[in-house]
Order: C-alpha cells, then structure tokens, then sequence
C-alpha cells in the first residue's frame, strides 16, 4: 500500500507530496526546481496531558505564604519618659563635656587644661557614654524584636545573639488580647498576645507595637 508523506521546501517553503518509494532519495521542487533530499520521517512520543485523577493534587495557592505586617515595638511611643530620659543623660554630658572645654582653666606653660577641668571633662564624658550604652541596648532589643504576620501564621521573633522564635497558625488561634490604656489609645501602641488552642500560655507577647487592633482584625480575618 502506497502512503504519501508532506514535504516543504527549503528555498521557496512551497508544500509538497510524494510517495513513501521515493524516500531516501532527492526529487526536484515543482515550484523551483530545487533539489530536495526526501529523508526518513521520524517518530516523536505522543504525549497525553492528560491528568491522571488518581495522582496527589497540591494547590500552589495555599502553599504561597506572603507576609502581611511586618513590626518592631515603638520606642518613643510606648516609654516617652524612658526615651526622654535617655536622651537627657546624653545631652547633659555632652553640654558638660563643651563647657569643661570652652570653659576650663590653662595652664600658662603649654595651654592644657588644669587637672581639676580633666576631672570635669571625664566625669561628663563616662555620663555621656552611660547615656550612650542605656539607648543602643534599649534600641538593640527593639530592633531585633519582630512581631510578622503573614498569610498562614503569626511569628515573633526575640534576640540578638540567641534567638527565640514563637509562632502561631492561625487555624489553631484560640485567643487574641489586646491591651491599651488611654494614652496608648491616643497615640496609637498597644500591647498584643496571642495563643492557640493547644496551649494554656499566651505563646506570643509583644508590647508597645503600633495599631495592634489592626494586627489582631488580620489574625482573626485568616481564621
């Protein structure tokens, strides 16, 4: 039985048909003339996307987690006397350290200050640098406390050398509390706590974050 095959050719991409007891030789184009050389046709694969109903299905939806709300305790906000205090002590050196300075008696012989002004000028100095160490502390354990909710669970993390990592999915939210006085009302901070259904303990504490109702309508709107 004689089966035809498609062929095109290469110069003028004109179709042609010839039959299979022509194949492996070369026949001239119809169309141009050219000399086409007629090769074996070669099989592919049939591939059927199919899917087989029987196979693991994984929705790529719910796997994503994106992250929502991403917070560090406010400084200012929450300890407004803590952070002015702070900032006090540090000014009070500094002021101290510039006076001594401008101020300070010389010795006539080679213009350095009198003893008594090196005792001034240190004592400001180590006021200053207290004041210095007591804000980067505070500032350090702020900066590396955060509180981040995303689209599966709620995560705080703690810790600048050792960390402590607590989270929550929020299928197994049992609890939210959050906790406001008027001034933190006013201004807008507020502690948050948040536990699930397998623990007696409030398993997530942060304090003094900002907004924390909007953060606890999130978690409970993932619910």
């Amino acid at each position: 039985m004689q089966t035809d095959f498609a062929y095109q050719c290469p110069v003028c991409q004109h179709d042609i048909t010839v039959s299979d007891n022509v194949i492996g030789t070369i026949v001239d184009c119809p169309s141009c003339d050219s000399p086409i050389q007629i090769e074996v046709p070669v099989a592919h694969q049939v591939v059927d996307h199919t899917p087989n109903p029987d196979a693991p299905r994984i929705d790529y939806a719910e796997r994503e987690e994106n992250i929502l709300r991403e917070l560090h305790p406010s400084m200012f906000r929450k300890h407004p006397i803590r952070y002015i205090f702070y900032a006090g002590i540090v000014l009070v050196g500094l002021l101290g350290i510039i006076n001594t300075m401008a101020n300070g008696d010389l010795v006539a012989a080679g213009g350095w200050l009198t003893f008594t002004s090196w005792i001034q000028w240190a004592i400001s100095g180590a006021i200053t640098l207290a004041g210095l160490i007591l804000f980067l502390k505070w500032w350090l354990e702020i900066r590396y406390t955060t509180l981040i909710v995303t689209s599966k669970r709620t995560i705080l993390r703690k810790g600048i050398v050792s960390r402590e990592t607590s989270e929550v999915q929020h299928d197994d939210v049992r609890n939210i509390q959050v906790d406001q006085n008027m001034y933190e009302r006013i201004v807008g901070v507020g502690d948050l706590a948040i536990s699930s259904s397998g623990q007696d303990d409030l398993e997530i504490v942060v304090l003094g974050i900002a907004h924390p109702e909007d953060v606890a309508d999130v978690v409970r709107d993932l619910q």
